[in-house]
């Protein structure tokens, strides 16, 4: 039932940080240190185009509701945006010193939020490339190191380099709740698919399940023997997957939160992980330069 289905050797030149599966299944998109945003074929997994401009190492990659474009943000401190479809540059917002990191598009595919070093969340219009609105959360902050947008759009959460995690409501883009579980960065997470439970991965070694309603930790998982940097929901709702310091990827029942599989293959750690649109397959890159996919369902 679960296998390595190919491996992509030496994808990139360098580390592999970020994967997106685009939401029409043609198409993943992998961000590199080596300062490139890659495009490839589910088919054939050749390499279609190579989406160039940033000068210093991509951190995070996403791509919006309708599959066709992505962006991409990079230490260059910069956000740039391409047409998936054509192959062509569309436009960079300059998001000014450490004031973007990971990125991610909203549900109406309007809006891009990204984390800073401030600890608040900066949204930028895509068709303008302006600020649209910056969410800061009361008190002492750290740095905002992953962001993501529930499903039905009520919530945007980010993951801080101390541990919380902060969610706000969209509507008024207030603070809703300060989730506090982890003791180390939250490096990742993401929404269930019907936006009730949020998983927060850290480098404490455990992945955190939240209903997110009730502010209410339902569970503490751990399985990996080191920091998980990534997590990822499957979009059917029936699992969901980990990435580790530990080389390893992890598929857990979300029903059960059970760990069922553990899969090998990479030679350092895993940064980043991204379902199929029909939660068939996964992708799983890292430090190693390799894109692995898997048959998880």
């Amino acid at each position: 039932m679960f296998s390595v289905q190919r491996r992509i050797e030496r994808a990139h030149d360098d580390s592999i940080w970020s994967v997106v599966w685009t939401k029409h299944s043609k198409m993943i998109l992998t961000g590199s240190i080596d300062e490139t945003v890659k495009c490839w074929s589910t088919d054939s997994f050749e390499c279609n185009h190579i989406f160039e401009g940033h000068y210093l190492g991509v951190v995070s990659v996403d791509c919006d509701a309708t599959g066709n474009y992505c962006a991409a943000s990079s230490f260059d401190c910069n956000i740039r945006l391409w047409d998936i479809v054509k192959g062509t540059f569309l436009n960079s917002i300059d998001a000014g010193p450490v004031e973007c990191w990971s990125v991610a598009f909203s549900p109406d595919s309007q809006y891009v939020a990204s984390g800073s070093q401030a600890g608040h969340v900066n949204v930028w219009d895509v068709q303008t490339g302006e600020k649209h609105q910056v969410l800061e959360p009361p008190g002492t902050n750290t740095f905002a190191l992953s962001v993501a947008y529930s499903p039905d759009r009520q919530f945007l959460a980010c993951g801080s380099m101390g541990g919380g995690v902060n969610v706000f409501d969209t509507s008024t883009n207030r603070l809703l709740h300060k989730l506090e579980g982890h003791g180390m960065p939250v490096r990742s997470l993401c929404f269930t698919p019907d936006s009730r439970y949020l998983l927060t991965a850290s480098d404490d070694m455990h992945v955190i399940m939240w209903d997110i309603q009730q502010a209410q930790l339902v569970d503490s998982l751990s399985s990996h023997t080191s920091w998980v940097l990534t997590v990822a929901a499957s979009p059917d709702g029936q699992h969901f997957a980990t990435g580790s310091s530990d080389r390893r990827v992890g598929l857990w029942d979300l029903g059960t939160r059970q760990c069922m599989h553990m899969f090998d293959g990479h030679t350092d750690q895993v940064w980043d992980l991204a379902y199929s649109p029909d939660g068939t397959r996964l992708a799983s890159v890292g430090d190693d330069g390799l894109m692995q996919i898997y048959q998880c369902g």
